[in-house]
C-alpha cells in the first residue's frame, strides 16, 4: 500500500458493530431468566430443529470440525502474516485492515457460538425446571457416591454370562432416546425433543 494513503474512518463500522452485538450477547448471559424463558425455551427450540435436521445424518460432531477449521485458518492467517512481515511487504497502512478482518473473525465466529448454543451455558438448568433444591456437598460425598455407583455397575456386570455384550445399532439408540424424551415430556414439557 502507499506510504501516505489515509485509511477511512469507515474501516471501524463493521468490527465495532459486531463488538457491539458480541457484548450484547455476552451482557445477556448475566440475565438467565431471560435466557430461560426466552432463548432456551423458544428461540433455541427452532434453531436446534433446524441443526438436528442438517446435521443428524452426519456421525460425529460438525460443531468441532468447524472449530478445527477455523483454528486451521488462525494458523495459516498467522503465517502468511509472518511471512509477509519477514519480507517487508506490509507497513502500517496494512496491518491495520489485516487486524479488524481478523478481529471481525474473531468476533463473528463467538457471535455465531453464542446464538446457536452458547447462551444455554448461561440458562437456569434442569434443576430450576425440575424446581430441585441445590444441597451443599462435600467433595468426598461425591466420591463415595460414585464409588458405590461403581460396585454398583460392577455387581451387575457380575451377574451377566461372560458373553460380549451385544452392541444395539445406532438407530435403534436414536428412536429409543426419542420415546424416552417423548413419555418424559409428558410430566415435564420443557424435555419435549421434536
Amino acid at each position: 500500500m502507499n506510504q501516505g494513503k489515509k485509511l477511512s474512518p469507515l474501516i471501524w463500522i463493521k468490527p465495532a458493530w459486531l463488538f457491539f452485538v458480541a457484548l450484547v450477547l455476552h451482557i445477556i448471559g448475566y440475565f438467565p431468566t431471560i435466557i430461560e424463558n426466552g432463548y432456551s425455551t423458544g428461540i433455541y427450540k427452532g434453531i436446534s430443529n433446524v441443526l438436528r435436521a442438517i446435521t443428524k445424518w452426519v456421525p460425529f460432531s460438525v460443531g468441532d470440525i468447524l472449530y478445527i477449521l477455523f483454528i486451521i485458518s488462525l494458523i495459516v492467517g498467522l503465517i502468511r502474516f509472518i511471512i509477509q512481515l519477514s519480507k517487508g511487504q506490509l507497513n502500517r497502512y496494512s496491518v491495520l485492515p489485516i487486524g479488524l478482518k481478523l478481529l471481525n473473525k474473531i468476533l463473528c465466529i463467538y457471535i455465531i457460538f453464542r446464538i446457536l448454543w452458547g447462551l444455554n451455558y448461561d440458562r437456569l438448568g434442569i434443576a430450576y425446571q425440575l424446581q430441585l433444591s441445590k444441597p451443599q456437598y462435600e467433595a468426598e460425598e461425591v466420591i463415595q457416591l460414585n464409588n458405590r455407583l461403581i460396585d454398583s455397575l460392577n455387581a451387575c456386570r457380575l451377574r451377566l454370562p461372560d458373553t460380549e455384550l451385544p452392541a444395539p445399532p445406532v438407530d435403534s439408540i436414536f428412536r429409543m432416546a426419542g420415546i424416552g424424551y417423548s413419555r418424559l415430556s409428558d410430566q415435564y414439557f420443557f424435555l419435549n425433543y421434536t
